[in-house]
């Protein structure tokens, strides 16, 4: 200009110093020296530690971290940050340090403890910069996690009226929380009653920490106070309800065979057979209703009702058809009653397994090749007890299988061994302490019990087996191992393998108990301090037992015993000084009681008149004598021998005796 100055503005960039140079062609150029600086806060960052997830009530494991920066971007150092604690309801959480004054990165971190609510963005920190007002302030959200359940409540479904053996009108819902009153989502609720049933095990709780399941009264129960219990992380909330009307307990008898009272007798129609149904809340005009449901459903009339049993005639010619029959009580009203199953059934003898026969010299032969009216028919192998055969298994392929006979489930492999085929592990014997549970201070101290200690494809209720339960899946038809090696695999085999059962010997309650040997099936006793034997668990309901067991019928000299468990029919009267193939000749040949189909009884149906917990006489059958009595099972690996019952204390077994030594003979009739 006129002055002789020129000049220029100069915008500063990043943060320094920074040099401007003017110069003139023939002058020395002069340098200008400018420092840019950061300017003042005018937003703040999120460096890290949003969004973090942890337990309530707990510090988060990364601090939260935040940056201050001016307009451009630039972190500002030596600003300070206030940080405050935020929540949307519930105690509030904490930050290590209120105000932090930001470092060279323009950064503050503090550490935040969590308050008491859970849940997304449920909790956070606020945070602004002190003496800059205009700057916004940054929320920094979190998630706090639920802690370990405390509390199980009801939310809804709580002391609800039904009917005994109806469901709930409405679902029973828990809320499930933890100690801060926070819904646990996603947990498993277990639940469980002593008198009813529920729908499901188990149900997880939704989003706000309800769980549901449906309840049905239990229809046996006198009580009308019924429970049903949630439970989770060992807290339990129980649900009460009110059984209201009648209820059936038990129908006695429960179960009968076709023809039963009598089963000779010539038009069954004209029987009635007088039934009790036992159970509670009858009330006068009671009516009984025979097949709910069906499309024979029959009403009949009660002859007695009482609060608490109603008896009534039911013609025997109802009786005649295998099945189960549902049975009702109708009180006058509306409240219902469930229905009580009766069945038509033998209760199933399990087979032997034996389908040999042997000729006068213990050679196999073809059983068909024994006819009729040949001495040594009637063996065996000439029968089976089962309608679907010799042994019938379902197995479930995860070592358990079922017997489809007796309804029982069993474990496949025997003690020590698992897997596929029992290949993992090999069997291991057990004493008898840690077999059956009992503390013994030297055997067992820790009060070990392998089958009640059990876990085995989900289930928990495994026992040790009883005396018959165990003989029950022998089988008599091969030996080494005696069993079904396809349902049983890896089973020992050796002749000194055996397996304990649940039942102790009557003579020696304590000390000694019954066991099965599975290299052939004969029963004997060992002591729990001196023996060790293989362990096979069950599951599953006990032996059908009628109250009264044996029905004696007929004249002096022709009686005739019913066995209301089984349906079949015995000869009372018993017969001496017979071989084996005497035996079975007396049997077939027999006509008694006016029937002529009598057979020697196989092992399995001779043992099941063993009551273990009696000797001298072992049995309840009327008048048993203390000695041996022959079935008509041979003992496949010493054809010479078959297997008989001596009935002082129980045994089953074939020693000591062959074919041609004289034991007691009882003949049987009757089966599928």
């Amino acid at each position: 200009d006129v002055n002789g100055q020129a000049q220029t503005a100069l915008t500063l960039g990043s943060i320094g110093t920074v040099e401007v140079t003017a110069s003139v062609s023939g002058l020395t150029p002069v340098v200008f020296s400018e420092t840019s600086i950061v300017g003042d806060p005018n937003h703040l960052v999120l460096v890290s530690g949003g969004a973090q997830s942890g337990t309530v009530a707990t510090t988060l494991a990364a601090p939260i971290v935040v940056r201050a920066e001016d307009n451009y971007n630039n972190p500002v150092l030596g600003v300070t940050l206030h940080f405050v604690s935020g929540a949307s309801g519930g105690v509030l959480g904490g930050v290590s340090s209120a105000d932090v004054v930001t470092n060279s990165s323009g950064e503050a971190q503090v550490d935040f403890t969590l308050g008491t609510l859970a849940g997304i963005s449920a909790q956070w920190v606020t945070v602004t910069v002190i003496s800059y007002p205009a700057v916004t302030a940054l929320d920094v959200y979190e998630n706090p996690t639920t802690d370990v359940v405390f509390s199980v409540t009801a939310d809804s479904g709580n002391n609800q009226l039904a009917a005994y053996g109806q469901t709930l009108a409405n679902p029973l819902v828990v809320l499930v929380e933890d100690q801060y009153s926070n819904p646990v989502s996603g947990y498993t609720v277990n639940w469980s009653s002593p008198d009813g049933t529920l729908t499901n095990p188990t149900s997880d709780t939704d989003a706000v920490g309800l769980a549901s399941n449906t309840a049905t009264m239990g229809s046996v129960a006198p009580n009308p106070n019924q429970e049903f219990d949630a439970e989770a992380n060992s807290v339990t909330f129980t649900f009460d309800a009110i059984a209201t009307g009648h209820w059936i307990s038990l129908i006695d008898p429960f179960k009968v065979w076709p023809g039963y009272p009598d089963p000779f007798a010539g038009d069954p129609s004209l029987i009635d057979v007088e039934i009790t149904i036992h159970g509670g809340g009858f009330i006068s005009g009671a009516n009984v209703i025979w097949d709910v449901g069906g499309a024979d459903e029959t009403t009949i009339g009660a002859t007695s009702v009482a609060s608490d049993e109603v008896i009534f005639d039911l013609p025997a010619d109802h009786l005649t058809v295998l099945g189960t029959f549902p049975i009702t009580v109708e009180n006058p009203g509306p409240d219902p009653c469930t229905p009580f199953d009766f069945e038509v059934d033998y209760f199933m003898v399990p087979d032997t397994g034996q389908t040999q026969c042997f000729d006068a010299t213990n050679t196999e032969v073809l059983c068909s090749t024994i006819v009729p009216g040949d001495p040594m028919y009637g063996q065996d192998g000439h029968y089976k007890q089962s309608a679907y055969g010799q042994y019938f298994y379902t197995d479930h392929g995860d070592s358990t299988v079922t017997d489809e006979i007796t309804g029982f489930m069993w474990q496949q492999c025997a003690s020590g061994s698992s897997g596929d085929a029992c290949a993992t592990g090999s069997p291991m014997k057990i004493d008898g302490y840690r077999a059956f549970g009992v503390v013994d201070p030297i055997y067992n101290p820790g009060g070990d019990d392998y089958c009640g200690d059990l876990t085995l494809a989900g289930y928990n209720d495994w026992r040790l087996p009883s005396y018959h339960e165990l003989a029950g899946i022998a089988d008599y038809g091969r030996a080494g191992p005696a069993i079904d090696t396809v349902a049983f695999p890896g089973t020992p085999a050796d002749s000194s393998a055996a397996f304990w059962t649940s039942s102790w010997t009557a003579y020696s309650v304590g000390s000694t108990a019954w066991t099965v040997s599975s290299y052939d099936g004969n029963i004997n006793y060992d002591g729990l301090d001196s023996n060790s034997d293989y362990v096979r668990c069950v599951r599953g309901a006990s032996y059908f037992e009628h109250p009264v067991r044996f029905v004696v019928q007929g004249t002096p000299g022709q009686e005739i015993v019913l066995d209301m468990d089984t349906g079949l029919t015995w000869q009372k009267e018993h017969s001496a000084g017979h071989n084996w193939s005497s035996a079975l000749a007396y049997c077939a040949g027999l006509t008694y009681g006016g029937a002529d189909d009598w057979r020697l009884p196989s092992v399995n149906e001779l043992r099941g008149l063993v009551n273990t917990e009696i000797i001298n006489p072992s049995s309840d059958f009327p008048e048993m004598p203390e000695v041996s009595f022959w079935s008509s099972t041979t003992h496949t690996s010493t054809t010479n021998t078959a297997w008989f019952v001596r009935y002082n204390i129980g045994f089953v077994n074939n020693q000591s005796t062959d074919k041609s030594d004289v034991h007691l003979v009882r003949c049987v009739r009757g089966g599928p």
